[in-house]
């Protein structure tokens, strides 16, 4: 089974909102060509409104791209004084403490579910 990739908005790598280049990553093509495409879009009289509206509406509805978890490994310091390898393990948590309770904030968002309803219906089809 083939997962098909998500449409997001990816702010990182966006100049404006993200909307192109989430759609460049959607497509697996070279941001720079959507841009130029969408560009190319919003010049001609005929698709400006369409290709304008398009990218506000996306603007807002798309969902960022969220960030890959990425799990840091550190070297342990036998001769370290075992007050401050408390305190450091006690910032540690907090940073994984944060990190889940936002992968909870997304899994129990409107959109998340949304998105697993999409998906359900994508696997039944193929």
């Amino acid at each position: 089974m083939k997962i098909k990739p998500i449409l997001y908005r990816n702010s990182q790598k966006g100049k404006l909102f993200g909307v192109c280049a989430g759609w460049a990553e959607f497509l697996q093509q070279d941001v720079g060509v959507v841009r130029t495409l969408t560009i190319i879009f919003a010049l001609f009289p005929i698709t400006a409104f369409i290709t304008v509206f398009s990218y506000i509406v996306m603007a807002m509805m798309l969902d960022d791209k969220p960030m890959p978890v990425v799990v840091e490994t550190k070297k342990v310091d036998v001769n370290q004084n075992p007050t401050e390898a408390l305190d450091e393990i006690e910032e540690m948590l907090e940073t994984l403490e944060t990190k889940i309770m936002n992968v909870e904030h997304y899994v129990t968002s409107e959109s998340f579910e949304f998105q697993c309803k999409l998906w359900a219906l994508n696997v039944k089809k193929s």
